[in-house]
């Protein structure tokens, strides 16, 4: 290689060019960053087109274990994990099947409806929540395994997660998820099973352990009035997101505001509440 000091910096742009194949606009980047010392410029570049392709060859490679994994459960007939394969996946990996951390779990993996997994979505969702992934189906498994306390964790202390809040993504997840395919609104038996499941973990829920908003006898008396004055035969999705909001008012019962722009479900609860509840 021959020596920077005698060529100029047009010369060391070329150079770079002819030895690493790279554009001009490339070279002249490098160069600049290593103060137009030619030969750090090209080690550099380098270095790190290696380290790409290691890291690439790798990715691939975790890829191809994640899409082994997924085969595990798959259901051939339509290439994709149904009821039976997503039972045995959740066994793998310690969850109940009636476990609220079915919901965020699917909601990662960006799930369709309940027990249903895409193989691209599966393999990605996975890769962004261990972010660096193992080479082996068992070894990705375990890893696996420790990622589901902590994706509870942070569902149940509403952190974010891919730049959003986890606790409401998931909670607003549900009502697409597990609503039936064309319908617009949820059957309220289902709605009711979703927020026994999903309320208790809401940063709005009081508890043993915290106290906020919305309490275990306000959301009692909600399903009572659900179930016994209200009518309603579904939950419309401008309702169950509402309804989230809701719970997050202080004293929402007590200083609810008609004249807001809540669902009339809403409303005639707050209604209801306040001359059936002491």
């Amino acid at each position: 290689m021959a020596p920077r000091v005698s060529k100029s910096l047009l010369q060391q742009q070329q150079y770079f060019v002819e030895a690493t194949g790279a554009t001009k606009a490339v070279a002249q980047q490098y160069l600049q960053a290593h103060g137009n010392v030619l030969e750090r410029a090209i080690n550099a570049y380098l270095d790190e087109a290696k380290n790409q392709q290691g890291a690439g060859a790798l990715g691939k490679q975790s890829s191809q274990a994640l899409i082994a994994l997924f085969d595990r459960y798959v259901d051939p007939d339509e290439d994709l994990v149904t009821t039976d394969g997503a039972l045995a996946m959740f066994e793998d990996l310690g969850i109940a099947p009636d476990s609220v951390a079915v919901l965020p779990l699917s909601y990662c993996l960006d799930a369709p409806s309940l027990g249903r997994f895409h193989r691209e979505k599966y393999v990605a969702g996975w890769q962004k929540l261990l972010g660096s992934v193992k080479e082996t189906p068992e070894e990705i498994l375990a890893q696996q395994r420790e990622a589901i306390p902590q994706l509870l964790d942070a569902f149940k202390q509403d952190k974010a997660l891919f730049g959003k809040s986890l606790y409401k993504s998931v909670y607003e997840y549900a009502f697409l998820f597990a609503r039936n395919e064309g319908q617009k609104s949820l059957p309220l038996d289902v709605a009711l099973m979703l927020w026994d499941m999903l309320l208790p973990h809401s940063p709005s829920f009081s508890s043993a352990e915290r106290q906020a908003t919305f309490s275990q006898a306000d959301f009692d008396s909600w399903k009572r009035f659900l179930t016994e004055a209200s009518g309603a035969k579904v939950i419309t999705r401008d309702t169950w997101l509402q309804f989230l909001e809701f719970t997050r008012e202080q004293d929402a019962i007590a200083n609810h505001d008609f004249n807001a722009a809540w669902p009339s479900l809403i409303d005639d609860f707050v209604a209801w509440a306040r001359q059936n509840t002491q």
